[in-house]
Formats: C-alpha cells, structure tokens, sequence
C-alpha cells in the first residue's frame, strides 16, 4: 500500500524509444468485519450510594458496564491493523443521537434500559481511505463495519430496579455510615399523598416507586434494635477522652453517637448510659434509639458542635415531579 508508479517504455522497429510514468496509489478500501457473539446477559449491580452513572439525567439504582470486547467472538485480520472495537446502542445510532466514533469502547446501562438491549459493535481500521464515507457524513477516514447483538438486562439477584409506571414518580435512596458501609434492615417509611414501608436489604437501598407527582412526601428511616452492636469499652475511652479535651471527636456523626442519653451534649452521663448497657445492667437506651439517620447533604453550620441547629432526621420532598426519580441518601 502507498504511491507507486508505473515506468511504460515503448520502442519502435527503427530503434526510437520513449518512456512514461503512471503515478498509482493502493489504498485499502476492506472494512474490517467483526464477528459477534450471539447475545450476553449480564447482572445489575447497586449503585451505591445511587447516582446518575450513565449521564442520563436520572438517578441509577443498579447499573453495570460493558465493553465491545465482550461481544467480539475472533480477532479480525486486517491489511491496516491495529483494529479498533466500540460498542453502541442501536436505536441511538438509527435515530442519530449517538454518532458512531472509535472513542467509545464501553456502555454503562442500568435499571433504565430495555430487557433486551441490541447493540452494535463497530469495527475500525487504521487505514486511511480517502472514499470512505464516515458515520458523520465526511468523507475520508478509517474504514469500519459492524454487526448486531443484543444484551439481556437482568435484576434477578440484587432487585436493585422498581417496577415503574411511565410518569411516575420515585422516591429512592441508600442508607449507609459515614464510612461508606451500607445498613441492612432500616426500616424506611413514606407519609404524605401515600403510605409505604419498606426494610433497606444487604445494598442499604430502598425505593418508592408509581408514587402520584406534584405531591408532597417525607422519608423517615428508624433502626432501633441490638444497641450493642458495634459498641464496645473502647467508645467509653475515646467519649472520656472527648469530654476531657485530649482528643475530641473527630465528625459530628460521632458526636451525635456519643450522645446515648439524647441530651445534646456528651457529659458523664452519657459514660455511665453506655457503661450500664455493656455490662447489661439496661438492655436499651432509655431516651434514644440504637441508630440515628442524618441526610447526607445536611450540612452541619457548626461541625464540632452538632446541637448548633436541630439537625434534620426526616427528608421532606415537595411537588414531587412527573417521570423523575428522587434521590434520598442517608448517614
């Protein structure tokens, strides 16, 4: 491949000759065709805490990515290597709404995408044809072709998706520590133009789903059970250490924590509370529950004095909006 020429000479019986050159250019002008697996399932994951993960403008739940490698069943030789796989979702690339380029090599999808999914993977070239007409409609450029499959989009392990009803709205959110550990068995409930409980599972999530829009709604999780858990002698030497100044509590969280009598101040008291409760003498708090919940975009005005403000311990939604998901996290 490249610029050639051809050298023509031409000679006559009385001996006169003449010669002439014929520029020539070999350009590869195959596409390179992939060779795609039959279909693949895979399984949605929690989205932890829930986010937009796939830039749709809707807060994700469970979501999981895929690569165009996934779906390629040989190798593709090819005059130009190296050869270049992206993926795409079919119906974007029909309506037009997601050009085709070399960039996109993976797919995040989530609770939002159909079952089955059909995508298109694309396979480039590193030539350069000047005839190939890209997918943007210039001309000149890599040559590329691509074969269909399809996705199946499972939430049979997690049941991180709602069923949804199209304009609906949804209440959804994840319940975890400061830390990032998620909480199992929060009761979570919802109050206003509707009533729902629900418990968080293993992925601390839960979710309000086909909820009337233009209501107002409020989220209030409650966990009061197994007061011990966590707890040891040690908090009483880290909260003895906090009341006597030489290390003080180092988030608001556990400051609220230390607080076992709900008192708004971490005083002795709260020692012998704790005291009495790790060497059984009570078996609950006697004015507090064994967890508290804070939203998670609550800011503290003063963080080394929790108590500054009430602190918020409900979330209050207001005009719940059409076909929109609500996220509500939650420390």
């Amino acid at each position: 491949m490249g610029a050639h020429i051809f050298e023509v000479h031409a000679k006559d019986g009385c001996g006169n000759v003449e010669a002439i050159e014929i520029p020539f250019e070999v350009v590869d002008c195959k596409a390179p065709t992939p060779i795609c697996i039959n279909g693949l399932a895979i399984e949605l994951m929690p989205v932890i805490p829930a986010a937009d993960v796939d830039g749709d403008g809707t807060i994700d739940t469970g979501a999981m990515a895929i690569w165009a490698s996934d779906f390629i069943a040989s190798d593709v030789d090819d005059c130009t290597p190296p050869v270049k796989y992206s993926i795409h979702i079919t119906d974007e690339v029909l309506d037009g709404t997601d050009i085709p380029n070399q960039s996109q090599t993976g797919l995040i999808l989530t609770c939002s995408d159909p079952g089955t999914t059909v995508v298109r993977i694309y396979a480039w070239d590193s030539a350069y044809n000047p005839y190939a007409v890209q997918p943007d409609g210039t001309v000149g450029g890599p040559n590329y072709d691509f074969c269909e499959t399809y996705v199946l989009v499972q939430d049979n392990m997690f049941n991180v998706c709602p069923d949804v009803v199209p304009g609906a709205g949804i209440i959804q959110g994840v319940i975890a520590t400061e830390d990032d550990e998620t909480v199992e068995g929060v009761q979570v409930s919802l109050s206003g133009q509707a009533s729902m409980n629900q418990s968080t599972g293993s992925n601390g999530a839960f979710s309000f789903a086909n909820l009337q829009t233009g209501y107002d709604y409020t989220v209030t999780p409650q966990l009061d059970v197994l007061p011990l858990n966590g707890v040891s002698t040690f908090d009483l030497v880290l909260i003895s250490k906090h009341i006597l100044g030489v290390q003080p509590l180092n988030s608001p969280y556990k400051m609220v924590a230390a607080d076992v009598n709900n008192s708004k101040t971490i005083t002795t008291q709260d020692l012998i509370a704790l005291r009495r409760l790790i060497l059984s003498v009570d078996t609950d708090f006697a004015n507090n529950t064994s967890w508290r919940f804070i939203p998670a975009n609550y800011s503290f005005p003063v963080p080394t004095n929790p108590w500054f403000e009430q602190f918020p311990e409900v979330a209050n939604l207001n005009d719940l909006p059409a076909g929109t998901t609500v996220a509500t996290s939650w420390v």
